[in-house]
């Protein structure tokens, strides 16, 4: 007898979690809740892909970086070159700069380099 009335309880509470479960309907998530960018909210989730217009390209990131380096003083031209995670990058400087600031220039670009795009591995080179 005893069993038969801990069967009945327990099923009785299953059925009430059940309804209470799935009967109510959640007030914060309503229909759509997407973003609405006519990818059903693809674009905010993953702001890296090319359907979305803040997608980042080779071209864009070469155009930030050569912004980034033209600051540097000391630095005519610069030529950025992508491989897939790596960039390398070849400076052109101005005549009559000694050793040593050529060095410091070359540091300069590189850690400007990375701070301006991180998901780079980069390699700044001087040309002679």
């Amino acid at each position: 007898m005893r069993l038969k009335r801990c069967g009945a309880l327990a099923v009785l509470l299953l059925a009430a979690a059940l309804i209470a479960g799935c009967g109510a309907e959640d007030s914060r998530a309503g229909k759509n809740s997407y973003g609405d960018d006519g990818y059903l909210g693809l674009t905010n989730a993953h702001p890296g892909i090319l359907t979305s217009p803040r997608a980042r390209t080779y071209a864009a990131d070469s155009r930030m970086m050569e912004k980034a380096i033209s600051g540097i003083e000391g630095v005519e031209r610069s030529r950025i070159i992508f491989n897939g995670g790596r960039v390398f990058v070849r400076l052109k400087l101005r005549e009559g700069l000694g050793e040593a600031e050529r060095e410091a220039i070359r540091l300069r670009a590189e850690d400007i380099l990375r701070k301006t795009a991180p998901r780079y591995t980069v390699k700044v080179g001087i040309d002679p």
